[in-house]
């Protein structure tokens, strides 16, 4: 761990059943001659023309289960402070008959979402806007049902389906709109609503309370000795207590002083001055008391080494919670592992003068099939003769970020819905990031870019407990869940946006899986 290890920018990652990019662009791949093609980054699908008014909405060509498809959003009618997005999804006229026949119908939703809402399936309740560093995702009405539309959406060759969801307001006059299995739309307009609002709120109902949730990002050393999370203006550096700590013990070794030491680093590289909150946590082995006390101590002990590094314009104060705040659920030796921990809560008032990413090579030794270039590569699951095949499609560096594109195929084996990319349930760095079990394994939860130091993970968001009809505790801002079977004629798009970290080509790696090497980015 060193340097500045934080990452920043308002992102979004999705999981696409497409072969358009999720910034409304089209990956070096060749179309069916039937399918329609999807405008380049640059074109109008992501940022209109001069010529496009504001009340236009914005399309873009897809390909859902082998079926083209062309997207229409918006525009976004806002009432001040309500959203309504209205979602249009054409089949191409010349689309394979068989190919729409076979395609499952389409639903704009999130793995489990709509278990709690009365048991409906499907519908328009997974769509999320991304707005200046939040997430506005659908609403929940009086009744405890999304305010979205409900039910799945059967493609028809003829005829145009349609759904709408209703969010908390946006700030500005476009937002970027986030759809499970279709991707992501930038630059939506945002327009004052127009005299039919009142009757779509009584069809799909009338949020209570619309959510907006910050994004996170977060980040492990290889060393995997400490991990850092950015929400807003607090920044909290995780430090594992095994590394800094024998059993038992609460005083400091040389290799712990030299671990609290880069940390001070990363504060005096990200902060000018600020408060410092010093936590500690254990395991559930041993008593309450005696946990407690001991988590008191470790974190005492830390305070002391941080204040003897930095400066007095930083508050430095320390508490212990025990045992009664475990990250990751279970009683195995890995959970229990990340469960003894020392977290630094640093609350910046304000920027440091100086000090920029480390963007430099040093990267360890890949233990997974690699390529370079972004080039395709084959790799196996864990699931006995189960065989994929990746290759980026496009990596551009956008205003919210690097978006990141991956054409992904199975080439043999069983089919799964989960683990494709990595990861282990409790184990994982899912599970260090909070993810409940339910959806760990689902989607790019494991896939990072690597810096010099470092691998650097999609942004999350924390729904509260107590949000009506919450599964999870803490969420992708992308699709958590793969869908299977793959077409049998192709390839999906796996895309996700990642902070932008600087460099000029990246290293992108999934847990266990594939690493993808000096990887172009292109500016969008």
């Amino acid at each position: 761990m060193g340097g500045n290890n934080l990452v920043k920018g308002a992102v979004a990652l999705s999981v696409v059943m497409a072969l358009a990019a999720c910034t409304d662009g089209s990956p070096d791949t060749e179309p069916s001659p039937s399918a329609p093609v999807a405008p380049s980054a640059g074109e109008s699908a992501s940022s209109p023309s001069p010529s496009e008014t504001a009340a236009e909405a914005v399309a873009g060509a897809r390909e859902y289960y082998g079926v083209p498809v062309q997207v229409s959003i918006g525009p976004v009618e806002s009432t001040g402070d309500l959203a309504v997005v209205p979602v249009e999804v054409a089949v191409d006229p010349e689309a394979d008959p068989e190919l729409v026949s076979a395609a499952p119908p389409l639903g704009l939703t999130l793995p489990g979402a709509d278990i709690r809402a009365d048991g409906s399936a499907g519908g328009a309740s997974g769509v999320r806007l991304v707005d200046e560093g939040t997430v506005l995702p659908v609403g929940v009405s009086a009744s405890s049902s999304f305010t979205a539309t409900a039910g799945l959406l059967p493609l028809d060759a003829g005829t145009p389906v349609s759904a709408v969801s209703v969010h908390a307001a946006p700030a500005g006059d476009t937002v970027d709109v986030l759809l499970p299995r279709l991707g992501m739309f930038r630059d939506v307009p945002v327009v004052d609503a127009g005299p039919d609002v009142d009757a779509t709120l009584a069809e799909v109902g009338e949020p209570v309370d619309p959510p907006s949730y910050a994004l996170r990002s977060f980040s492990v050393s290889f060393d995997d000795v400490a991990s850092t999370s950015e929400e807003g203006d607090v920044v909290t550096v995780t430090l594992t207590s095994d590394v800094l700590f024998d059993p038992s013990e609460h005083r400091l070794d040389g290799e712990a002083k030299r671990a609290v030491a880069d940390v001070v680093t990363q504060i005096q590289d990200t902060a000018g001055a600020g408060e410092i909150s010093v936590v500690g946590h254990t395991d559930d082995v041993d008593t309450d008391a005696f946990n407690q006390k001991l988590s008191e101590r470790r974190a005492t002990a830390v305070a002391e080494q941080l204040r003897s590094g930095l400066s007095g314009d930083f508050d430095v104060t320390s508490e212990g919670r025990g045992e009664t705040e475990p990250v990751v659920v279970g009683t195995s030796p890995e959970a229990r592992a990340a469960n003894r921990r020392v977290e630094i809560v640093v609350t910046a008032e304000q920027p440091a003068s100086g000090g920029e990413q480390d963007t430099s090579d040093g990267l360890p030794a890949a233990e997974v099939p690699e390529s370079a270039g972004g080039e395709p590569v084959t790799f196996e699951t864990d699931t006995p003769g189960q065989e994929f095949r990746v290759e980026v499609a496009e990596m551009v560096r956008t205003d919210e970020g690097i978006v990141g594109s991956l054409r992904l195929a199975q080439l043999s084996g069983p089919e799964v819905v989960a683990g494709v990319f990595g990861g282990d349930t409790y184990s994982g760095f899912a599970a260090k990031r909070g993810f409940a079990a339910s959806n760990q394994l689902g989607g790019l939860h494991e896939v990072a870019l690597l810096t010099g130091e470092e691998r650097i993970f999609p942004l999350d968001y924390e729904v509260p407990q107590d949000a009506p009809l919450s599964i999870s505790s803490r969420r992708l801002l992308a699709e958590e869940l793969i869908d299977f079977p793959l077409p049998d004629d192709g390839v999906i798009l796996v895309t996700g946006v990642w902070p932008d970290t600087g460099q000029d080509a990246v290293t992108i790696e999934a847990t266990n899986r594939f690493r993808l090497t000096d990887v172009p980015v292109s500016d969008s």
